[in-house]
């Protein structure tokens, strides 16, 4: 009687043998599908990023550096600040432009959005305003132009996109190649010399310790000196560059894997001239 119903068992056996591997080779399919679908949605994401900066240029050899002045208030004579004319365009499509951000022989080349009344509105949407796993570059919602210090959040992206490439300000041979961050306002050209990078991570809120993604506005002398002394302390390596109070500071923010809720930071002063390059 065991031995009948061993027997009458094992095709069940030999056909779940059989099954097994072929729905783990399915399984496996889906997924290489999802992430080739992933990865083509991302390229063409990167290429509509490469277009737009491509179209802004050529705007800006045709028409000039700026466009012209167009008054508030015709009475009362006053001006609105020019827009810079590669960006025109760009404002036109969508009002929640704010500027863009460059780093020379990186990936990073982007608009930057700004919506004061929806802080993660582009945490995973395009320029267009259409779901993007990538997102767009964004401006901390607290910020203003003239504030002490603009933070802009980006992916960490496995392909390198966003900001998934200022992670190599981890090595100082990186920094030395890559000084300077070109951060255009609407109306400005601005450009900041690298101050500091280092690894961090999100704190609790009842944490009373310096958190430098709420670092927007220096009460005083002190309190700037304070976080610029705390960026140092964190650095990774010295970058020899000065500050004072007064400069004003980028913070580029991406999420880092050493730790839960790790955030990797690089930190940047404004300066009125290009540097030289570190590595000369």
């Amino acid at each position: 009687m065991k031995l009948l119903f061993s027997r009458k068992k094992e095709p069940k056996k030999r056909l779940w043998s059989i099954e097994l591997p072929i729905l783990l080779l399915i399984v496996s399919a889906v997924f290489a599908l999802q992430a080739f679908y992933e990865a083509s949605r991302l390229d063409i994401a990167q290429e509509k990023f490469e277009t737009m900066e491509a179209k802004a240029e050529a705007a800006a050899a045709e028409r000039g550096s700026r466009i012209p002045l167009r008054a508030q208030d015709p009475q009362t004579a006053v001006y609105a600040p020019a827009i810079l004319s590669q960006y025109a365009e760009l404002a036109q499509q969508n009002p929640e432009f704010y500027g863009w951000i460059k780093i020379d022989n990186t990936n990073v080349n982007y608009p930057v959005m700004h919506t004061p009344n929806d802080p993660e509105k582009y945490l995973q949407l395009n320029f267009e305003g259409e779901y993007s796993r990538a997102g767009t570059i964004f401006m901390d919602h607290r910020c203003s132009a003239e504030s002490d210090n603009l933070i802009l959040y980006g992916h960490n992206m496995k392909n390198k996109t966003m900001f998934g490439s200022i992670l190599n300000y981890k090595d100082a041979a990186y920094w030395r190649e890559h000084p300077v961050i070109q951060f255009d306002t609407l109306y400005e050209h601005r450009e900041y010399e690298v101050l500091a990078a280092f690894f961090d991570h999100v704190y609790n809120k009842s944490d009373t310790c310096f958190k430098y993604y709420n670092f927007i506005e220096a009460a005083d002398t002190d309190a700037f000196n304070k976080a610029i002394r705390i960026y140092r302390e964190k650095a990774i390596y010295d970058t020899g560059v000065s500050v004072q109070y007064g400069d004003q500071l980028l913070t580029l923010s991406t999420c880092a894997y050493h730790t839960e809720n790790g955030r990797f930071a690089v930190i940047a002063r404004r300066c009125q001239v290009l540097p030289q390059n570190k590595g000369e």
